[in-house]
């Protein structure tokens, strides 16, 4: 048995095997698991010489549905998002980069939308009895950039109108200034129960101003009323 997975940043791989024999290297003690690190290159070289073969992709993407659908190879930690995806909210959760927070929020998004449609055959799949949401996806990511004719506050208001949207629901016609209004108004006749809102990289549109003090508040105070 083992389990490869790619950090494309740094082009390691890290790979885990349950071995009874010693490879050429010496990198295997018998009858033990190991995880060692590789180069991308000396990881295929060894597979190549021990005849390892993989039966499913290796991911390129953080969106849960081409995972399942492109046969890539997804580590089941399903269960887990169970014990807190079935329980009221909020959660907030932190974890350096290239741990999976964005693929954890996709494949939040694929359950709360449409249920364990895409889940057969994973852990959650006969644990998860919860019905299916309205879900506002955001990407913060989207507003590191924000173009010299426009401002954050106009772009956040415009993909919070468009998420609205995309999860069913009408955004209000009432004027409003800013986004945590447009959200308020827009849910009001919501089931407070039907509607899942989740945010990733929250942090970027602050993190990519930090050397504008004044842009910085200006967006902080936003964010923080949201």
């Amino acid at each position: 048995d083992y389990l490869l997975s790619l950090k494309k940043s740094t082009n390691l791989a890290f790979l885990l095997l349950n071995v009874s024999y010693e490879d050429e290297l010496g990198a295997f003690n018998h009858k033990s698991s190991v995880l060692k690190c590789y180069t991308v290159g000396e990881i295929f070289l060894l597979m190549r010489e021990s005849k390892m073969e993989f039966t499913k992709q290796l991911p390129d993407t953080t969106d849960f549905g081409e995972l399942i659908d492109n046969n890539c190879i997804y580590v089941d930690k399903t269960a887990i998002i169970n014990q807190f995806a079935s329980k009221k909210g909020p959660f907030f959760i932190s974890r350096p980069r290239r741990f999976g927070k964005s693929t954890l929020i996709n494949t939040l998004h694929e359950l709360f939308t449409h249920g364990t449609e895409k889940f057969k055959g994973l852990e959650i799949e006969p644990l998860w009895k919860d019905k299916t949401y309205k879900v506002l996806h955001l990407d913060f990511s989207i507003f590191k950039e924000v173009p010299s004719n426009s401002s954050f506050n106009k772009e956040f208001m415009d993909s919070l109108k468009f998420s609205l949207e995309r999860a069913g629901i009408k955004p209000t016609n009432e004027k409003v200034d800013f986004p945590a209004k447009l959200l308020e108004k827009s849910i009001e006749n919501e089931d407070e129960r039907s509607v899942v809102l989740l945010v990733d990289e929250y942090d970027a549109p602050l993190t990519a101003v930090l050397n504008d003090s004044n842009e910085f508040e200006d967006r902080r105070k936003i964010l923080f009323n949201f």
